[in-house]
């Protein structure tokens, strides 16, 4: 094949123009349009540190022959209506591993004149991602688990371009079936991977769209109907530029590559600030937290003394009014006084029962939250010394779940405290 030089040579041929057809809203004029052959990305890894998987590469492909094909903006500038679409796509295979290959039509000139005269030779793609993988710990990149992984293994947090014992850090970006992968495609001043236009004779290298294929099937394009967008989230690539075949190249191939080192140099650069901006920010963060845990388990503090307290006191309240009730029994009183002071007593006894489950319930509360253990022990209980361990025990499951000392139980364990006597070992006995 001649070397194209003019917008002319650039013709879609018959096969191009049906499936052109099938992306424009109406009837296509092919001497309005010309077909650029480009390769978008492969495998290797850019100067981002990002690489894809085999899954996203099939997805890409998939987008660019599907109904809507895929934009051919100019320099990611979204805000303005597309040069043309990508509408023919090839997945092949190079030293990289993955290589895709494309073709788009444009009816812009001024794009095509500088494409012909090799002013513009890279691309660079628009794409988008469900999965965003740390190639070190296999987790999602800066995720918990990956944080926890780097800690783990000493390496501070996997920032993407670092090695890690000997190995890069990249990330590894993931689709899932159906959603879209591809944007949209850029011609670009330069860039950080292989994509870059070819040059005009691979049109015939390329088979999908050769003059032998055949306009796809009705079931075939209902299917390409089918495929669903998802722009969840997205990460641009820029492209490096091809090596000029005119007078001079050697010179220009070491420029470009000084440029594409500057620019790795310098995208580093940006990843390394944003990653100690966020860092800074996650300490702050951190530190933020712990004042907080700290001011309200001051306070939980002062609430659980509080409250030993105030049960100190009514516990002492219920020891000195049962003291008329021993004494009735002791007095040797007729069967009525007898029986009423025992009824009393009973009374007195239940209400007791009845003080304890609930202290013990929200003292089990405190110390287990919602694993708590219900008190049946206290209810079911028929030996007074058992319900009184029972407290003591919850009591100094709160005061060692605070790091307080506790308010009652054994003397030596006890806080000194004023006013607030200590419970009576007598007072829930009978007799001497």
């Amino acid at each position: 094949m001649n070397k194209p030089k003019t917008f002319a040579d650039l013709k879609p041929n018959a096969a191009a123009c049906a499936r052109i057809a099938q992306l424009a809203p109406g009837q296509t004029d092919p001497d309005t349009l010309a077909v650029l052959p480009m390769l978008v990305l492969d495998g290797a890894v850019t100067a981002k540190f990002t690489q894809h998987t085999q899954a996203w590469f099939e997805q890409a492909a998939r987008d660019i022959n599907g109904a809507e094909g895929v934009s051919l903006q100019i320099s990611h500038d979204t805000q303005e209506l597309p040069a043309g679409r990508l509408f023919a796509a090839e997945l092949g295979a190079n030293d990289n591993g993955p290589a895709l290959s494309a073709l788009a039509f444009t009816a812009d000139k001024e794009l095509v004149e500088k494409y012909l005269r090799g002013d513009v030779k890279a691309v660079s793609a628009g794409i988008s991602g469900d999965t965003f993988i740390c190639s070190i710990c296999g987790n999602e990149i800066w995720s918990e688990a990956c944080f926890a992984a780097a800690r783990k293994a000493d390496h501070g947090y996997h920032c993407p371009g670092e090695k890690y014992d000997e190995k890069l850090c990249v990330v590894v970006v993931g689709v899932e079936e159906g959603h879209r992968a591809l944007r949209e495609v850029s011609p670009v001043y330069c860039g950080a991977s292989n994509g870059k236009l070819l040059p005009a004779d691979f049109l015939a290298q390329m088979h999908s769209y050769g003059d032998v294929k055949t306009v796809p099937t009705a079931a075939e394009a209902v299917a390409m109907r089918k495929l669903l967008v998802n722009n969840i989230c997205t990460l641009e690539l820029d492209v490096p530029v091809l090596p000029p075949d005119a007078a001079g190249a050697d010179e220009a191939d070491e420029n470009a590559v000084e440029l594409t080192a500057a620019l790795a140099d310098n995208a580093a650069l940006v990843v390394e600030n944003k990653n100690l901006t966020k860092a800074v920010a996650d300490v702050n963060a951190e530190l933020g937290a712990a004042l907080d845990r700290e001011t309200k388990l001051q306070q939980q503090i002062t609430d659980l003394s509080a409250k030993l307290a105030a049960a100190e006191n009514v516990a002492a309240k219920i020891a000195t009014a049962a003291l008329p009730i021993k004494e009735s029994l002791r007095a040797g009183a007729n069967a009525d006084d007898m029986l009423a002071a025992l009824s009393a007593f009973a009374a007195l006894a239940v209400g007791l029962r009845k003080w304890s489950a609930a202290r013990l319930e929200k003292l089990r509360v405190q110390a287990d939250g919602n694993k708590a253990a219900p008190p049946s022990d206290i209810l079911d209980a028929t030996d007074p010394a058992a319900i009184g361990a029972a407290l003591d025990a919850a009591e100094k499951a709160v005061c060692e779940r605070y790091n307080v000392p506790p308010l009652t139980g054994a003397a030596p364990q006890r806080r000194a405290k004023s006013p607030g006597a200590a419970l009576p070992d007598t007072a829930f006995k009978i007799g001497n």
